[in-house]
């Protein structure tokens, strides 16, 4: 907090005594860029490879990527073309299938004519995940500065609909995720998703996305428990919206997280909705839609995922939180590169899974 103020005091003094002189600097030579972020538990994993100099990043979609798993036949990735629209995007995206499994040893090489880069990564063990219990409407007060950031995720609903919600829209529920660590120095990530599947004549779609839950109250979690909630407490506070956390507070024991997040992010997901088949009702001020068509089903669930992760990876998902939060009077962040012969990161998780009815 205290840093976070002279680093403002002196900036606003260095504004006023400074003068502008231009440099030229040469073009640095391009380098390769790797980046993915892959998970065992996929059988379909994409790498992003660019060139990127100091002036800029750009894709190479005449470059190569292969893939070696404990130092087999090398595994071609494939190019896959950008969609409509993303034809400027700064990096190309190579596509390779394989089942990873824990202890793999992956080692990714990416080239494009003298250029050449190559990370190596091991696979981690699977997390122990025992149990998940889900508890609705329950009662929760949030230490978190999220509102500083914008608002703390409650917004009353646009449409009054004609069938109530179970709960009100302000209501909190709990998660709590038990595992067991393992041995020795361990790092985890922590997701909750909603998953909502809509069978129709034509078959069946799925669509997840992430929940945000309050983890101000999960000592493993929080780092702004102990926040007053000023402005430059806010400011000064590490983030953790990637969930990272590792095992100092139950190092080789079982432990539970307890996580919260409020009926707002997903009461609309709770049923089918058709917009455009529906209409307000001037009379009862209601929004009435039609049933679902007859043969076709809806289902929504939460899903917990437990991640066990490198500690490579906790280090570079600290920095890119951070770098993501940047303020005016942050310090630069560095992003860590595990890459041989060019930058960027790449990376294997491994995780545990339990669903849950919504």
């Amino acid at each position: 907090m205290k840093r976070a103020l002279y680093t403002a005091i002196a900036a606003i003094a260095a504004a006023a005594c400074t003068s502008t002189e231009y440099l030229d600097v040469d073009n640095l030579d391009p380098v390769l860029v790797i980046n993915a972020q892959m998970t065992a538990q996929e059988d379909v994993h994409t790498i992003h490879l660019s060139s990127s100099s100091r002036s800029r990043v750009s894709p190479v979609p005449d470059g190569t990527v292969s893939v070696r798993i404990n130092s087999g036949a090398p595994i071609a990735a494939s190019w896959q073309a950008p969609e409509e629209g993303n034809e400027e995007f700064s990096s190309s995206k190579f596509v390779f299938s394989q089942k990873l499994n824990p202890g793999d040893i992956v080692e990714v090489t990416g080239q494009k004519g003298g250029l050449s880069a190559k990370a190596t990564v091991t696979v981690p063990d699977n997390p122990a995940l025992m149990d998940v219990e889900y508890n609705h409407d329950v009662s929760h007060a949030t230490a978190s500065s999220d509102s500083f950031f914008g608002g703390d995720g409650y917004y009353e609903p646009y449409w009054p609909y004609a069938e109530p919600n179970p709960y009100d829209a302000s209501a909190w529920h709990e998660v709590k995720i038990k595992f067991a660590d393992a041995p020795g120095d361990s790092y985890y990530r922590v997701s909750v998703l909603l998953e909502t599947s809509l069978t129709t004549d034509e078959g069946t779609e799925s669509q997840t996305g992430r929940l945000y839950p309050d983890t101000s109250s999960e000592p493993v979690l929080s780092t702004a428990s102990s926040s007053e909630g000023g402005i430059l407490d806010a400011i000064a506070e590490d983030s953790n919206r990637y969930c990272v956390f590792k095992d100092d507070l139950f190092k080789d024991k079982e432990y539970t997280l307890k996580l919260y997040f409020q009926e707002t992010q997903i009461m609309y997901s709770r049923k089918y909705h058709d917009y455009e088949g529906g209409h307000y009702d001037e009379e009862t001020g209601l929004w009435i839609e039609p049933d679902l068509p007859e043969g076709w089903s809806y289902k929504a669930n939460i899903l917990v995922r437990l991640y066990s992760i490198s500690q490579d990876q906790y280090i570079y998902l600290k920095a890119m939180d951070l770098s993501d939060l940047g303020m005016l009077f942050s310090e630069p962040v560095s992003i860590p590169t595990n890459v041989d012969g060019g930058m960027g990161f790449i990376n294997v998780d491994s995780y545990k899974e339990i669903r849950m009815d919504l």
